[in-house]
């Protein structure tokens, strides 16, 4: 594997674990009546991992503003701070390593 595939990669688990981060605390603050909201959101990575989403295809949902995914996004704050720390310098050590090596 290349060096700019090895960093591809890296990029794409990094987005994969925030959009779950934020799927995970987003299903945390929706609110339930029969839990057809709550099961149906869902992530999506773009392919070159610059993108991701969090999303329901329920109508109703837009009814409450949208507010369980954006306090979702508030509660993961510090989880996908921690997680950009960690890749960084997982990242920084391989940058390291290129160039000693």
């Amino acid at each position: 594997m290349s060096d700019l595939d090895a960093d591809r990669e890296t990029l794409r688990r990094l987005m994969t674990r925030i959009v779950l981060i934020v799927e995970g605390h987003t299903k945390e603050r929706t609110r339930v009546r029969t839990g057809h909201l709550r099961r149906s959101w869902t992530t999506e990575v773009t392919p070159t991992a610059e993108r991701g989403f969090v999303g329901t295809n329920v109508i109703y949902a837009r009814y409450q503003k949208n507010r369980p995914l954006h306090e979702g996004v508030e509660d993961s704050r510090a989880q996908i701070q921690a997680e950009l720390q960690a890749v960084g310098h997982e990242w920084l050590e391989r940058m390291k390593a290129r160039i000693e090596g």
